[in-house]
């Protein structure tokens, strides 16, 4: 039997120590270098994950534009997730696994520096 899936989160309460929100947030620069702090991020089963209040998935997703036009695409169905399949989507993202080796801190560290470059104002790398 395969192991069950390990999937990247953080407590909940550091949210309600920012602010908490509904849906989407756009204030990045408060939220954003305090949930993904590796000494923020905990890797959970994915069944716990689900049903512990106590932590949040960090589950990235982006949308793609061109000329005020958002990418929409049906779902397969291939994946874990049977209740989206046959269904729209507008963006492409998923949980982060402890299989994924790395490449998510890796990620993080290469935009938080990026963006740095481009605006010495921001805030550093935690």
């Amino acid at each position: 039997m395969p192991a069950e899936e390990r999937v990247l989160c953080f407590e909940r309460k550091l949210l309600e120590n920012l602010g908490l929100f509904q849906g989407l947030s756009l204030e990045v620069q408060q939220y954003f270098p305090v949930v993904t702090s590796s000494s923020n991020l905990v890797y959970r089963n994915r069944s716990e994950a689900e049903n512990d209040r106590r932590y949040k998935q960090l589950i990235p997703y982006v949308l793609l534009i061109c000329n005020d036009q958002i990418l929409r695409y049906r779902r397969g169905k291939g994946g874990q997730e049977t209740r989206l399949h046959g269904l729209y989507s507008v963006g492409v993202g998923g949980h982060i696994s402890d299989e994924d080796h790395g490449l998510f801190s890796t990620g993080i560290a290469n935009y938080w520096r990026r963006s740095r470059s481009r605006n010495p104002k921001k805030q550093r790398w935690p």
